[in-house]
């Protein structure tokens, strides 16, 4: 979803507006993951939200800015 707003909604600034998106979902990811601790989640499903969240969100992202070069300004 976080991927998607970003290929909908790029804003003047993409380049600025991704990094933070990244930082966002990254502190997102920790806050969910002590959370997750917090209410007794096994660690191995913790770590994996906290690794796989950010991730996804950059693939997409990359995966966004490349065809958007690709195919020129809209």
């Amino acid at each position: 979803i976080t991927a998607g707003v970003l290929a909908v909604r790029p804003g003047r600034c993409p380049g600025l507006q991704a990094g933070l998106v990244l930082v966002a979902v990254t502190l997102a990811a920790l806050l969910g993951w002590g959370v997750g601790r917090l209410l007794g989640a096994p660690p191995l499903h913790a770590v994996a939200m906290v690794v796989v969240w950010p991730f996804v969100t950059a693939v997409l992202t990359t995966v966004r800015s490349l065809i958007s070069v690709l195919l020129g300004p809209s």
